[in-house]
């Protein structure tokens, strides 16, 4: 009896030291703010263009959700706002005579997004991974408006949903449930906009909005 109560014992203490060991597997909930940086097209200043994005470098959160699943893969979602202001001054320069009055509305983007995670550990409590994502977003294109002695020049906005695609790769470490993290990730986007020309036809065009953005990340281990 007293040798089967010590294998007892000696049973419960092993499988309480492999559960401390092996800690269930964790999700994540990091919020995410940075630089978005135009690329391409979506950059563009050049007249030669049909409708040139006139993007300048704007600014990106983002909420991110992660489940792993096993060791090496987690699953997850994403919610992010996107806003890059109009370049003004590339396209009327300073004190230009025949510009009275200029204004502008930025290019705004709204995406939610499915992932996939391929995680690596590092040491005890860090994370290296790359993300691929892939899901929808809401486009509200730029708009401006320029007031001349010859009128007025305006290029109206377009509101509308594309299909949008991410790719995601950083670090981030825990300490006491509490996750800092760094991101390096690409938007690819292209809509199809409706413009309004000077003569009140209007035109359609397909803008690729592509970005690199870059963020710092603050969240907590669920």
């Amino acid at each position: 009896m007293k040798k089967l109560l010590l294998l007892l014992i000696h049973f419960g203490c092993g499988t309480a030291a492999m559960s401390q060991d092996s800690a269930p597997f964790a999700s994540h909930l990091l919020f995410s703010v940075g630089p978005a940086l135009p690329l391409g097209s979506f950059s563009s200043t050049s007249f030669d263009r049909e409708y040139p994005a006139f993007a300048d470098v704007g600014t990106f959160i983002q909420l991110n959700y992660t489940q792993s699943l096993k060791p090496h893969i987690a699953l997850g979602a994403t919610a992010g706002y996107r806003r890059n202001p109009f370049l003004e001054e590339e396209f009327a320069a300073p004190g230009d005579e025949l510009v009275q009055e200029l204004k502008s509305k930025p290019w705004q983007t709204g995406y939610v997004l499915a992932d996939v995670q391929v995680q690596a550990p590092l040491g005890r409590n860090g994370m290296a991974f790359i993300r691929g994502s892939a899901g929808g977003a809401f486009i509200r294109a730029a708009s401006l408006q320029v007031q001349t002695p010859y009128g007025t020049i305006s290029r109206s906005s377009d509101k509308r949903v594309t299909p949008t695609f991410g790719a995601t790769t950083g670090l981030k470490g825990e300490q006491n449930r509490i996750v800092i993290g760094i991101e390096t990730s690409l938007l690819f986007m292209r809509p199809s906009l409706e413009v309004k020309n000077q003569q009140g036809a209007t035109d359609q065009f397909h803008q690729p909005m592509n970005s690199a953005n870059f963020s710092l990340s603050v969240g907590y281990r669920l």
